[in-house]
């Protein structure tokens, strides 16, 4: 067995030799014009989906080793792999979204343009692994602004091509179809967003296949219900439409605002005539603080945690003896890669629930018809700095 290996080894490495000779001697035989290839020959398969740690997940996996895969959105993208590299077993070289390219076509004088026009988020990532040929990356962007992922995925191949292949972001992408049953939607504070208009059924289910994960592309049916949930926030969504008609229904307040948006763009865009009124519940904004409260308090708790942590550090450098230790504070010693690790991704966590409250202000104001003024939201800024949860709920009340 050990001989038959040996062989097939010796004819593999003679094979790849041969290979790139030609390869070589193709680029080599005419300097002036090297070998272009015009067509890829290699497969990829990807998976693009909602995970249940409410972010994105993008699979890519090749028929060949995976040498680079860059990555254009015209979505702010957090990229949680961006810090978590080591375990997500790829490396992350964030660009700017001004990055310029020179190029030269023909005998005409080079000349620059952006690869990025328009783009939130530029990237390249590679797999840690030369060898792999599967590359696992996780997203989670801020809902309400929908557009799509562009990965151009380059394999370890002679001559050199390219894939791109473009995922959708959803405007409310975050939000996982549900069965709905199980709900108890009667002891929820749903405030109540109405559509009324010379539309049909098939109209508002193409508006919420454009704006929701999982919706089926056609309606079969004369009217639809729909439930969802966001598994970010952990709020839910009742939709329910046929023809002339629709009610979208929420305890976040911010959920029924993108609605309203997207469905007064694509009814303008089809010159349909709708009326909106909406029911905008106190209780509703009260509720969804409270869901984001355990959120807030882990970032701030993980605040605590390092600042105990460095202290800890320097009495482990002093103290052979740790048994005077509590059970908590051996437990931080014990979790002290993770907690850097998360501390590091920190600032953008913080930041990123920042703007889910903010926006839930602004929301709240323009379902009143107002617009949220300059010197209370530096207020609510500064609130959320201090945060303290009765003091917001007031705030918001």
């Amino acid at each position: 067995v050990k001989k038959e290996l040996d062989s097939l080894r010796d004819a593999l490495a003679a094979k790849q030799k041969d290979y790139m000779t030609k390869v070589n001697g193709a680029n080599n035989s005419s300097p002036s014009k090297p070998a272009v290839a015009v067509t890829s020959e290699f497969h990829v398969r990807s998976k693009w989906e909602l995970e249940g740690s409410a972010c994105l997940g993008l699979v890519l996996e090749v028929d060949a080793p995976i040498d680079t895969v860059c990555l254009r959105s015209d979505v702010a993208l957090e990229i949680f792999d961006e810090v978590e590299r080591e375990a997500a077993n790829i490396v992350v070289s964030m660009g700017s979204p001004q990055l310029q390219v020179s190029h030269t076509a023909g005998d005409e004088k080079s000349n620059t343009t952006s690869v990025a026009s328009g783009s939130k988020t530029l990237c390249v990532i590679r797999p840690s692994d030369s060898s792999s040929t599967r590359l696992e990356v996780h997203f989670r962007p801020l809902e309400g602004h929908p557009g799509e992922i562009q990965a151009f995925i380059t394999p370890k191949l002679v001559p050199r091509t390219a894939q791109l292949k473009t995922f959708p972001v959803h405007a409310l992408c975050l939000h996982q179809r549900i069965a709905g049953t199980e709900i108890e939607w009667e002891r929820l504070p749903m405030s109540t967003l109405r559509l009324t208009g010379a539309f049909l059924a098939r109209d508002v289910h193409s508006w919420m296949f454009a704006l929701l994960p999982g919706v089926p592309e056609s309606l079969t049916t004369e009217f639809g219900v729909l439930y969802f949930k966001n598994t970010f926030v952990g709020s839910y969504l009742f939709i329910r439409y046929s023809k002339g008609e629709a009610e979208f229904k929420s305890e976040n307040i911010s959920t029924l605002a993108i609605i309203r948006e997207t469905v007064t763009r694509e009814a303008t865009q089809r010159k349909i005539a709708v009326k909106l009124a909406s029911d905008p519940l106190p209780d509703s904004m009260v509720h969804t603080l409270r869901l984001l409260h355990p959120l807030v308090g882990r970032q701030l708790k993980l605040v605590q945690q390092l600042k105990i942590l460095d202290a800890l550090k320097e009495i482990e450098g002093q103290e052979e003896d740790r048994s005077f230790l509590n059970e908590e504070h051996k437990q931080i010693l014990a979790s002290a890669n993770s907690i850097q690790t998360d501390m590091r991704l920190q600032p953008k966590r913080t930041g990123y629930l920042k703007s889910l409250i903010i926006r839930l202000y602004k929301d709240r104001d323009m379902f009143k018809g107002e617009v949220s003024p300059v010197a209370k939201l530096k207020e609510l800024d500064h609130l959320l700095d201090n945060y303290d949860e009765k003091q917001l709920e007031l705030f918001f009340k």
